[in-house]
């Protein structure tokens, strides 16, 4: 009785298995391109005449997709954007306050908060670009109070 018992145990327990078939239309998954994540950090230098460069310093590409919501809010007047283009076409955009031009807020010698806008000579920041693993292009827009957009740089990752 127990022989019969383990063999029946045995049997369910073997046959409860996961079939893994693929249907004949699927695609394998190394020839899909995975999603990436892409971190470019950049040093922004500004002139006296208003005419800002900005330069590629470092550029990284790791596997993974960003978190929905994770993104910095840009809450300037001042910005720059990062136009991402794939398949010749727009694929997101990205907005950053200008990383030369600070308001900051903080408390005067009477404990009264105060605030003052900052503009530097030069910065250092990042940029984290989510990618589906296809070559893009990055067109930064710099974004002035009172200026019309200007491009200051275009590459291709």
């Amino acid at each position: 009785m127990r022989k019969v018992f383990l063999l029946f145990v045995s049997t369910v327990f073997l046959s409860c298995g996961a079939s893994k078939t693929q249907p004949e239309n699927a695609i394998p998954t190394e020839q899909k391109t995975p999603d990436a994540i892409v971190f470019l950090s950049f040093k922004m230098v500004g002139s006296p005449n208003g005419k800002n460069s900005v330069a590629l310093i470092n550029q990284n590409k790791v596997n993974g997709k960003i978190k929905k919501g994770s993104e910095m809010r840009a809450d300037s007047e001042n910005l720059l954007a990062f136009e991402v283009y794939q398949n010749n076409r727009l694929s997101q955009t990205i907005l950053i306050n200008h990383p030369l031009y600070k308001h900051v807020e903080y408390l005067d010698d009477d404990n009264h908060y105060k605030s003052k806008d900052i503009v530097s000579n030069q910065e250092e920041f990042f940029v984290r670009i989510q990618t589906n693993g296809e070559p893009a292009t990055i067109k930064i827009l710099e974004n002035l109070k009172g200026k019309t957009p200007s491009e200051l740089l275009t590459f291709k990752m």
